[in-house]
């Protein structure tokens, strides 16, 4: 049984021949007999055909090239490579896609024409972000891979990775498993964090594994010598009675050689003086005071030994975001008592201090010489210290534990965002940024209690001054965000953003675009940096209370150094100071399921017929439940903060 026909259901036979059709650009049909050295060959036109010459005849229409038409040579390399020429008529330049004339940027593709639109979608590279052909747009090129301009951005902030125009940055990310992150991000969620400072350890940064944990280089030292262990030997040890403290082989051996009954008498010293302390008692609040007053006076002379001449923003070196100087401290009282203290970064605060804020060291020294006011007397809110400098000027107060991520991980991006030259500038030619000015971060420990950290910041409101009105503005409208005026007559002093609702200003249109453009900058910093839960603190005062004369309109800003802003609120002048307070919280995990569980309780209570509605005036307005939940993510939150202040203070 032979093969049978494509044509019919018969079989052919053997003998047969099979005839093949193939169809070649000339339009030759050429027909070739199996078993046959018969071929027949018909063409369209019967007239013999030159073979294709692409010097002398048009790439397009295939006609030979005359001195009578018009005709353009192009070059382009081929796969191999290797320059090749064709020449087209004029009125053959047309894209081999759809034949319509190009007008505009074109490309050639195997000797074949094709406009630039269309050469990009056929042959062009898809983004390795959103798959989507790349079309005539900006493009990044990175591991083997084309991306979109806007498609090249942190897998976790979506902050673009591209230097800016101008600027000179370069191109700074990293790839992790597949996916690509600014260098902060990829040292904050993927990078190991030293044992000892706590920061990331950056990609290519010197590490070490001892002790079952990872260690920078220069953190993993002696602690009597401060010689780093790597360098010296590989032998170490721990000092004795300190899990975390490591002595290098020669300390060691001299703790070795001390007698037991030497060690024996230090164990008895230490366990009397835990007892006497334990007798004693918790150090007070004001004995913390003194403690701090005494601790940072004594840092910034110790840093002022190290620095003889006022730092620089070159001075200041990457390792100086971790560093912390220890000293062991004792207050001169009748029952005094003893404490460890720390300064961390102390040359970075120095250059924020006397570059961006306007404050020098002998200024910041004498505002904290003398005792402090506040602690446990009531000043700040309860199981937390708050202080205040004896002029007023500085507030000192505690911060918890998770507050500190802030400065472990994000000073070295604060440094850079105040100290920006692109950020706008006080007359003064102090920064303008609303962000509470941080002075300075310390931690101290007394025997047998827990280590206390605090920060030192500037006044946002004038030194002195009680103010009739101060508000304390997230953007939440939810019920406790309120103050009664039972509440008031009560002694409650600081108002809420439901209060704030009613109250009118009358802001100069250009001063107001300024603030609001710098909260904006501000709240988009933090949000970057994934911060909650801050608040903008807002001070009113009647202007015949003014302690200072007001700047020309041009030169105003909301701060005490610049004597506020002016405003006609209500029809009464007044003077407006403020700043962005309270921006150390994380958004954690602990506080994205308290998100979840208000939001579904309000739901809850609405689908039960308790709705959430305030009235302003004569209205009532339904209030949503992204307005009632205090915390959000820190898009949202950011998003709402701005809208808010926006309505608030723009007339």
């Amino acid at each position: 049984m032979g093969q049978k026909c494509c044509c019919c259901p018969d079989p052919q036979a053997r003998d047969e021949p099979v005839i093949e059709f193939n169809c070649t650009v000339t339009d030759e049909i050429a027909i070739q007999a199996r078993g046959s050295e018969e071929s027949v060959s018909k063409k369209k036109d019967a007239s013999p055909t030159a073979p294709f010459d692409p010097k002398t005849t048009c790439r397009t229409c295939l006609q030979p090239l005359d001195s009578e038409t018009p005709w353009v040579s192009l070059d382009y390399w081929d796969a191999k490579k290797v320059k090749q020429q064709v020449n087209v008529h004029n009125n053959c330049f047309v894209c081999k896609h759809d034949q319509v004339p190009i007008d505009g940027p074109y490309l050639l593709e195997e000797g074949c024409i094709y406009c630039g639109e269309h050469h990009a979608e056929l042959f062009g590279p898809r983004c390795a972000g959103c798959t989507q052909k790349i079309v005539n747009e900006v493009t990044v090129k990175a591991q083997g891979e084309t991306w979109h301009d806007k498609c090249f951005c942190c897998v976790q902030c979506r902050e673009p990775l591209r230097g800016k125009a101008g600027s000179g940055d370069g191109f700074k990310f990293q790839f992790h498993n597949g996916e690509v992150y600014c260098i902060p991000c990829n040292e904050e969620h993927n990078c190991n964090k030293c044992a000892q400072c706590g920061f990331p350890i950056a990609v290519g940064a010197g590490s070490l594994q001892a002790e079952g944990k990872v260690w920078h280089m220069e953190c993993f030292t002696c602690f009597e010598c401060g010689k780093p262990l790597v360098e010296s030997s590989t032998r170490y040890g721990k000092m004795p009675g300190h899990e975390h403290r490591f002595l290098c082989a020669e300390h060691l051996a001299q703790s070795a050689e001390l007698p037991s009954a030497v060690l024996e008498m230090q164990a008895r010293s230490n366990r009397r003086n835990s007892q006497q302390t334990e007798s004693q008692g918790p150090p007070t609040g004001e004995q913390y005071g003194s403690c701090l007053s005494i601790g940072i006076t004594f840092a910034i002379g110790m840093q002022a030994r190290k620095i003889q001449t006022t730092p620089s923003e070159k001075d200041i070196h990457p390792c100086s975001f971790k560093n912390r100087d220890q000293w062991g401290l004792k207050t001169e009282e009748h029952e005094a008592i003893g404490v460890e203290f720390e300064a961390y970064a102390q040359s970075v605060f120095q250059d924020l201090r006397n570059n961006a804020f306007g404050v020098s060291e002998e200024d910041y020294s004498l505002s904290l010489s003398q005792p402090l006011s506040g602690g446990d007397t009531g000043e700040g809110k309860s199981g937390s210290l708050f202080y205040f400098s004896w002029d007023k000027r500085l507030i000192i107060k505690t911060i918890k534990e998770v507050e500190t991520s802030f400065f472990l991980k994000c000073l070295s991006d604060y440094h850079a965002h105040i100290i920006d030259a692109s950020i706008p500038r006080q007359s003064n030619g102090n920064t303008a940024s609303l962000l509470c000015r941080f002075l300075g971060f310390y931690s101290l420990k007394a025997a047998g209690e827990k280590v206390i950290r605090v920060i030192v910041m500037e006044n946002i409101l004038p030194a002195g001054c009680k103010l009739p009105e101060v508000y304390d503005l997230k953007g939440v409208l939810g019920a406790q965000r309120f103050v009664t005026e039972d509440q008031r007559q009560a002694g409650a002093t600081l108002l809420l953003d439901r209060n704030i609702l009613e109250r009118r200003f009358s802001i100069e249109d250009k001063v107001c675009s300024k603030v609001l453009s710098m909260i904006k900058r501000d709240v988009r910093f933090l949000s970057l940096r994934e911060r909650v839960d801050y608040s903008l603190l807002l001070g009113i005062q009647p202007i015949a209370d003014a302690t200072a004369e007001l700047l020309p309109a041009d030169q105003q800003w909301p701060s005490p150094e610049s004597h506020g802003v002016s405003s006609k609120g209500d029809g009464k002048d007044e003077v407006i100071f403020m700043g962005i307070i309270d921006y150390l919280q994380p958004y954690t995990t602990k506080k994205m399921l308290e998100v979840m569980y208000k939001k579904n309780l309000l739901r809850s209570k609405s689908m039960m017929g308790h709705h959430n509605s305030i009235k302003i005036g004569e209205e009532s307005i339904q209030i949503s439940t992204q307005q009632a939940v205090t915390i959000a993510p820190p898009l949202d939150y950011a998003t709402r903060f701005i809208e808010f202040m926006e309505c608030s203070l723009s007339t």
